[in-house]
């Protein structure tokens, strides 16, 4: 993955041929969001977010991190100006990489762990808000 403030350098092509961005923002990344959305605006490419937190703490939203989660995706979203907002936000539910990364390597992982669903409610409520935005 390329960080956000590289992916300038190729917009020109992507919007010659009319090709859509979607553009994964992790940790202090999301400081070089608004210059990448207003490159992008300036080129015609229509660029979404994909929020990620950092791998310690599953890197993708889940039951198990829906506060982090939104804490992180909220302030990435805050530092954008209104007339560069992002048209999509992308919110990739998934295990924790750990886990998925347990699973990946076969080690053998208690099923009724991996299919908990406590939390599920208020991290409904966290992704519907952030959704909302």
């Amino acid at each position: 993955m390329l960080p956000p403030r590289d992916l300038a350098r190729a917009l020109k092509p992507l919007g010659e041929r009319g090709i859509e961005l979607l553009a994964a923002v992790r940790g202090d990344e999301r400081r070089d969001v608004p210059e990448l959305l207003r490159a992008c605006d300036g080129e015609g490419v229509r660029c979404g977010l994909w929020p990620m937190i950092d791998d310690a703490h599953g890197r993708w939203p889940s039951v198990k991190n829906a506060r982090r989660f939104e804490g992180y995706a909220s302030r990435v979203l805050d530092d954008v100006p209104a007339s560069v907002r992002p048209p999509d936000v992308a919110f990739d539910l998934e295990p924790p990489i750990h886990e998925v990364a347990r699973w990946w390597s076969r080690t053998r992982v208690d099923p009724a762990a991996a299919a908990t669903h406590e939390g599920w409610d208020e991290a409904v409520a966290r992704f519907a808000g952030l959704a909302a935005r």
